[in-house]
Order: C-alpha cells, then structure tokens, then sequence
C-alpha cells in the first residue's frame, strides 16, 4: 500500500505468490505496467496456474540468480554487466563460477553483512568498474570473514540436539557481536548434509534462523504456530522471532514432529 506507482511496478528477486499474483492483476486492471522478475522454484509453482493475460508480465525462470534474468532481460553483452551477473549467481549459491569473479563475489558476500552504506558503495564500485577498488572495503571484508570464522567455531561448540535429519545450535548466551549467523548455518547445513537450527538472541529478541532442504514455509509456519512467534521464509530460508525466550526442549519436540 505505500508502493504507488504512476505507471509502472517494476520488481526482482522476489518469491511470487498467490496473494502477489492479485495484487498484481488489480494493478493490471488499472492500467500499471507491471514486470515481475524472480527464479526460485515457489515462484515456478505459482507462475504455472497464472492466467495468460499475466504470464506476459512475469518473467520466472531456474537460474543462479535474478541478477541473470535481468541481464539476459535486458540483452546485456559489456564486460562489467556479465561480470555482475557472474558475481550475482556466486552471491545467491552458485558453487561453480569463474576464478576471474572470485574474489569480488567473496567480498561482496561478506560485506552485505554490513551497514547499507558500506554495501551500496560496494555495489557502485561494481557497476562502475565490474570490481570492488577501495582498499578500505577489501579491508572491512577481511575483518567480517575473520568474524564469521570465529562464529563457526562457537556455533560447533554449541550443538545442542541432532538426529539424521537436522542439527539444533544454541547461541542465545554467546557474544552479542558475531555476524553472519544465517551464511555460518547455511555452510554447516551444506558440510554436515542436515537441516540447520541456529537460535539467537539479541537485544530481547529470540530468533531462529534455519536453512533446509524443502519445506521451509510449512516447517516455519509450525514452529510459529506453536511457539507463539513471527516467521518469515522462502526457498530453503527459515526465520522465527519470538519476544521472550523459547523452550528448546519444545521446538527439538516439534521439529521431530515435522521430521
């Protein structure tokens, strides 16, 4: 509702549903261009049962990143618009990339856990040079990785209950300061071929971030439901956060449940 645009809605990377598809057909109806651009697979599923007076709108495809769709949208071919689109698809998970992308996509990777200011000058420095220059950025990464490092020797000493299917870490009395929690799960996920539960705690609030194989909505919306939380997911991402602390006992019990 605060999104009024006069012509044209304009919108990627992000996960297309039933109720968006709504939205998007009223502001069809009033006469607003509309081009929705995304690639993950819940965006596949609800893109096929659109009618066809909105699948010209849509453009959802399997690819490494929005950044390709947009790229190959917008019939890009300079140097530093497929570099981007190469750093994109490493950004959003892609295992196998370019050594020439490298080292910009793990900068890039590492500083987005900073504040947006540091990130937006990363990404003019990409769109301006297709490289990330600044000494003081390639710095600030550095310590971000070292951050994150620390973060996964604290997350592997603190495994609090784990089956075949999924691991629980409990970082609720650890160090306020560590970054990089959901990409740490992530990794641990990918290494030990589990789902991850990280749960966190930060200025009262109690968060679980997860990352799993299938199923991230369904397993989210439970543990929501029963522990009295808000949620937010999409793809294999999970998050919960809750106003007071959680029984772990409680949420080990419902994920055996789900599992």
């Amino acid at each position: 509702e605060k999104v009024k645009p006069k012509n044209m809605l304009v919108a990627a990377d992000l996960v297309l549903s039933n109720e968006l598809t709504e939205y998007l057909s009223d502001l069809t109806k009033k006469g607003i261009e509309v081009k929705w651009i995304d690639h993950h697979k819940e965006s596949l599923d609800v893109y096929k049962n659109l009618p066809d007076y909105l699948k010209d709108k849509v453009l959802v495809k399997n690819a490494g990143s929005a950044t390709s769709l947009v790229y190959d949208y917008l019939g890009l071919k300079d140097d530093i618009s497929r570099r981007i689109k190469l750093i994109g698809d490493r950004c959003d998970g892609e295992r196998h990339m370019s050594e020439e992308v490298e080292e910009d996509a793990t900068i890039l990777h590492k500083l987005v856990r900073l504040s947006e200011p540091v990130v937006s000058r990363a990404r003019r420095e990409l769109a301006c040079y297709g490289s990330i220059k600044s000494d003081d950025l390639k710095q600030k990464a550095a310590v971000v990785g070292l951050l994150m490092a620390y973060g996964e020797k604290i997350m592997k000493e603190r495994l609090f209950y784990e089956t075949n299917n999924f691991q629980v870490y409990c970082l609720t009395d650890v160090i306020p300061y560590l970054i990089g929690i959901g990409h740490i799960t992530r990794e641990i996920s990918t290494k030990n071929q589990k789902d991850v539960y990280t749960i966190v705690e930060r200025n009262g609030v109690t968060t679980i971030k997860g990352w799993v194989k299938s199923d991230a909505d369904k397993i989210f919306s439970k543990i929501a439901e029963s522990l009295g939380g808000v949620t937010y997911s999409r793809a294999h991402i999970g998050e919960c956060r809750f106003k007071e602390r959680i029984s772990l006992e409680r949420l080990v019990d419902i994920l055996k449940e789900l599992y």
